[in-house]
């Protein structure tokens, strides 16, 4: 089973972007489920962005701007978006192994 893992070479720095008052200097943007289709094969973009959600990956401050096949979203600073992928990580990593083990069931 191949897994994508992400790094903080993929928390991109962007022009300021405002939305509702807030001030976004960095994004992370990609095809998450289509980099990890062993993993994430039936997800689209916000299905994904709805499990993250629940998985505690998405911090309070952070902005999603999905679509179906591009997974967006913005970070007021580059800690929250570097907090982002290393639980985006967890969450590949936590659903691989559930996967094998339910495949060795």
């Amino acid at each position: 089973m191949n897994i994508h893992f992400y790094n903080e070479e993929d928390i991109r720095t962007q022009p300021s972007l405002l939305i509702d008052g807030d001030t976004y200097d960095f994004m992370f943007v990609g095809d998450v489920p289509g980099d990890n289709p062993d993993v994430l094969g039936e997800y689209d973009n916000h299905i994904l962005a709805d499990r993250l959600e629940r998985f505690g990956a998405v911090g309070k401050d952070d902005r999603l701007d999905c679509e179906a096949c591009c997974f967006y979203i913005y970070f007021r600073t580059k800690n929250s978006g570097l907090e982002f992928v290393e639980k985006l990580n967890e969450y590949l990593s936590q659903k691989a192994k559930l996967m094998r083990e339910a495949e060795a069931f």
